[in-house]
């Protein structure tokens, strides 16, 4: 929906990342509010593999953002593409680890429905692992929702 900017929270000291909708999106309604709805649905699930969200608002020049937790590392597809597929452990390590985070999601009525490589992002870990965090809810479908928000395509 658009760029996700790195910054600093001043007040809280620490490294946050901002996404903003696009501004060809400012007038759309619809995406206006699944952008909104975005980060309610994100923010009550607590869970390790999940992206943590710790704001959301609008700004008098249109703007609509998110602030999340700053992601270290890299999505799964990039990785695959400059290391190769992994190893046994470590792709079941990644499976395991997403597996628990949609778990969660559906724990909380909500489905991700756009699980895909780029959506999962691998931070290094001191064991020389990954710590999953699955990102990108933007498409997701509380179970008892209005389907009118998400469509094909």
């Amino acid at each position: 929906m658009g760029p996700v900017y790195e910054a600093h929270d001043n007040r809280l000291d620490r490294e946050v990342a901002i996404k903003v909708i696009n501004p060809q999106q400012f007038d759309n309604e619809k995406v206006r509010h699944r952008f909104a709805r975005e980060a309610k649905v994100v923010a009550r699930i607590e869970h390790p593999n999940i992206v943590g969200v710790y704001d959301c608002g609008n700004l008098d020049s249109g703007f609509v953002y998110i602030v999340m937790e700053r992601l270290k590392g890299r999505d799964l597809a990039k990785l695959v593409k400059a290391k190769g597929p992994g190893t046994p452990r470590e792709v079941a390590s990644i499976l395991r680890q997403a597996g628990a985070a949609l778990a969660a999601a559906h724990g909380t009525m909500l489905i991700h429905r756009d699980i895909k490589p780029e959506n999962i992002f691998l931070i290094p870990n001191l064991e020389g692992g990954f710590q999953v965090k699955l990102v990108d809810f933007g498409l997701a479908k509380e179970i008892s929702a209005d389907s009118a928000l998400t469509h094909s395509g």
